[in-house]
């Protein structure tokens, strides 16, 4: 209780005091005034002083108890803003947390690329080289039908280049796979933000490499699927990524949807089973639109 609801008690404390000697002073002077009035007299008194007691007894308890109503309620907002405070730093502390592992793992990314030699280049010009040695063993992968086939052509072919070169490109891939999937399986929030990153880091040489890789019996099963959910291979040209080799990755790969008629004509002449398998998949999914859209046109408001 603070110190004025104190102080005003006091002072209704004085004055029924001062009321009962003031009354017992005046009352015997009058003259109608007998010993068995001044005997009742002093009862009533009392009763009063005593029902008034009672009363601020319950007055001062009530108003003790809404202080402590108040103090309870001022506690739990004190609480509230500490638990919330809490669950900000934690997740502080588990956001620096993940960045201090990811950008490790960065900076082991481009130890890694700073590591790699090829003849007379090092670094990140020994990809030029590589993605040109790994495009010639895919064209130049033969085997027993179906191994002619696009899939089958890539994945030969990438075996060859990669038993010639595993020393080079082995760790590389590895640790690329773990980032990522360090990323993915975080709870952290924004995880394209991430995963952006990752992508900025890359040159277009090593994303032609990834192209390949991905598709390879090394990282078919694991890493293309997380390059997939997060369009590492967005906005690649062409000759990075070739037109009639893209149809083997699901196209939000690319961050973008189904290849154009005109994107698929320029690379017909190449392969031309691939552009017909590809051109009736756009034709089954214009056609799966299009009832879709009816639908929700007729559908009751």
């Amino acid at each position: 209780m603070n110190e004025r609801p104190k102080q005003k008690y006091i002072w209704i404390s004085i004055a029924a005091i001062f009321l009962v000697v003031a009354l017992w002073w005046i009352l015997p002077k009058l003259r109608c005034w007998t010993w068995r009035d001044e005997f009742a007299a002093a009862e009533s008194l009392f009763t009063g002083l005593a029902f008034a007691i009672l009363i601020v007894t319950a007055w001062m308890q009530k108003e003790e108890l809404e202080l402590q109503r108040k103090e309870l309620s001022d506690t739990r907002e004190v609480l509230k803003g500490q638990e919330k405070q809490l669950l900000q730093q934690n997740e502080t502390l588990r956001k620096q947390r993940f960045e201090n592992t990811f950008f490790s793992l960065l900076d082991l990314h481009h130890e890694i690329v700073k590591g790699i030699t090829l003849g007379d280049t090092s670094g990140r010009q020994c990809f030029e080289s590589l993605l040109t040695s790994c495009r010639s063993s895919v064209m130049g992968a033969q085997g027993p039908s179906p191994a002619n086939d696009l899939s089958n052509k890539i994945k030969l072919g990438y075996r060859d280049f990669f038993g010639r070169h595993e020393s080079r490109v082995g760790h590389y891939f590895r640790n690329m796979y773990n980032i990522l999937k360090y990323v993915d399986r975080s709870d952290i929030q924004n995880r394209l933000l991430y995963t952006n990153l990752i992508r900025a880091q890359l040159s277009g040489k090593e994303l032609g490499l990834l192209f390949y890789n991905c598709l390879s019996g090394y990282g078919e099963e694991k890493t293309k699927p997380l390059v997939e959910r997060y369009s590492i291979l967005k906005n690649v040209s062409e000759d990075i990524a070739p037109l009639n080799q893209r149809h083997l990755y699901k196209t939000i790969a690319f961050g973008q949807g189904n290849l154009s008629d005109e994107e698929l004509k320029r690379f017909s002449t190449d392969y031309p089973e691939d552009y017909e398998k590809i051109k009736q998949r756009i034709d089954e999914e214009i056609a799966r639109r299009a009832v879709a859209g009816d639908n929700a046109q007729r559908r009751p408001e």
